[in-house]
């Protein structure tokens, strides 16, 4: 097979490619390169699916597929298809033939729709989505017996890829043996390994036939038996290694994209928590706002009320106190009633003692006598002596402790609550353009995927230990000795050969 050309209408990151690809006997080469993003892989997916067919599942995948340019162009589809097309030559009996096989898609009445045209030699195989069933099927069989002659979907994966997909899992000796069995089933060449066993289980028995003691002999099958069992067994552990092989390779591309689109899904859903996060946010504070309005309201004669009326009055209490510090200030040597009192009466009771008067002295007059005498020496004056000592520190602790009006604050509180609040119809909607745009796919062939990578592992360790024990049986036979008749046996001398000629068979086809 030969490709000749690829066009592409509509499809990805192509508005419309139209890409030569023949080559010359002295130039067979084509190289394609480009930075990331710049559509490499997508052409690799375009010829694929030019071959093998588009499987659109739904309206919505059929838009993820759609040149998102022109879907802006056209606000839509607008009846715009996309068209997949490839030219290109196979061997028919010896002799090269010319295909164009196109495909097309397109959303009609909320359906996609499917037109498939095959032109070879002048004849063309058509059918579609309008098809009868019984046209569809006889010329969708013609166009897949075509296609599989030419490039058989289970080898295309190692035509058609993109180095830059290649997975960790595909490693070297897995993709050889991914192609070894494939080759083997579509060319047939594992009949040719079926035969080398049975031949290698037919010499087995003819050897034990030639062995003279019977012990050796049951030794000799037993060891025949186990070697025979475990390669049955690698047998079953080597298809289904091979089937799980093939499980990751025809998932690899899937994987890919549901991973990232789960990761695509997890970055909106964190958007989404951020929003509903900010409108929870919102909702507390409009909360907490009313909650302070409705305390205010209760309390707001010590809130607002005396705050004010402390700001009218400062002016005034400032002097009185200033004077009340001036009066205190001067008067802070003179004494207190009780100290006049006790100064008195121990001054009296120091000149009865000591100088015994004639009379004795009147203390209460005294004490007042010593009053008046220190009020008569203060010369500052107290203008504002009808405030009591608790009523000045009221005034002072009215206009000098610092308090704040809380309806400042709530109004502040309130504008930029009427902007969130504001937003919040916005916040909804935005949450549903996110809901909206998550893929909506289930990611369970993501776990299915990667537990399939485990298992290839443990298929390839039970596979490596089986062979080790079977090259030891195998070992252990080979000791065996058995009867060699004088009589030439042409007969079991062919078949100790058939068992290799069979093997390099097998290899040299599959070589070739």
């Amino acid at each position: 097979m030969k490709i000749k050309r690829i066009y592409a209408e509509n499809y990805k990151t192509y508005k419309k490619l139209d890409l030569n690809l023949e080559v010359t006997a002295d130039r067979p080469i084509i190289l394609i390169g480009g930075g990331n993003g710049c559509g490499k892989t997508t052409l690799f997916d375009a010829i694929y699916h030019a071959l093998y067919g588009l499987e659109i599942k739904s309206v919505k995948h059929f838009e993820e597929l759609f040149n998102a340019g022109v879907m802006v162009e056209n606000k839509g589809f607008n009846n715009s298809q996309i068209v997949l097309q490839i030219d290109f030559t196979g061997m028919v009996l010896a002799k090269e033939e010319q295909y164009r096989l196109k495909r097309a898609y397109m959303v009609l009445n909320d359906r996609v729709v499917e037109s498939v045209t095959l032109s070879m030699g002048g004849n063309n195989f058509v059918y579609g989505s309008g098809s009868s069933q019984s046209d569809r099927a006889q010329n969708e069989e013609v166009v897949n017996k075509i296609i599989t002659a030419n490039l058989p979907a289970e080898l295309s994966n190692y035509f058609l890829f993109d180095a830059m997909k290649t997975s960790e899992l595909v490693k070297e000796e897995q993709i050889n043996k991914l192609i070894m069995n494939n080759i083997n089933s579509v060319m047939g060449f594992s009949k040719y390994s079926q035969m080398r066993k049975a031949a290698d289980a037919l010499l087995s028995e003819k050897k034990a036939e030639r062995m003279e003691n019977e012990n050796q002999r049951k030794a000799y099958g037993k060891l025949v038996a186990d070697k025979q069992q475990l390669e049955k067994e690698v047998e079953k552990l080597d298809d289904d290694y091979a089937k799980a092989l093939e499980y990751a390779n025809e998932h690899k591309e899937q994987y890919d994209q549901l991973k990232e689109g789960r990761n695509a899904d997890d970055v909106t859903r964190d958007k989404i928590k951020k929003v509903e996060q900010t409108i929870q946010a919102t909702l507390k504070a409009e909360a907490e706002y009313l909650q302070n309005v409705d305390a205010m309201a209760k309390d707001i004669e010590t809130q607002v009320i005396i705050p004010k009326l402390a700001s009218i009055i400062s002016t005034e209490v400032e002097v009185i106190l200033h004077a009340k510090e001036e009066v205190a200030s001067a008067r802070i040597n003179l004494l207190t009633d009780q100290q006049i009192e006790l100064f008195t009466h121990n001054l009296v009771k120091v000149i009865e003692e000591r100088y015994m008067p004639s009379k004795r002295l009147d203390v209460p007059s005294l004490i007042e006598e010593m009053k008046l005498w220190q009020e008569k020496e203060n010369t500052v004056e107290d203008r504002f002596a009808f405030f009591t000592s608790a009523e000045v520190t009221l005034l002072k602790d009215t206009v000098r402790t610092a308090m704040s009006n809380p309806f400042i604050l709530l109004d502040e509180q309130r504008e930029m609550l009427n902007q969130d609040i504001h937003d919040m119809p916005k916040q909804r909607e935005l949450i549903k353009d996110y809901q909206r745009s998550l893929n909506g796919n289930d990611y369970t062939i993501i776990q299915l995927y990667e537990n399939n990578a485990k298992r290839i592992d443990e298929l390839k360790d039970a596979i490596g230990t089986k062979k080790a024990t079977i090259k030891d049986l195998e070992g252990q036979i080979s000791k065996f000795d058995y009867e060699i008749p004088q009589i030439p046996d042409p007969q079991y001398d062919l078949l100790c050969k058939l068992p290799d000629f069979f093997k390099q068979l097998s290899t040299k086809l599959l070589r070739a």
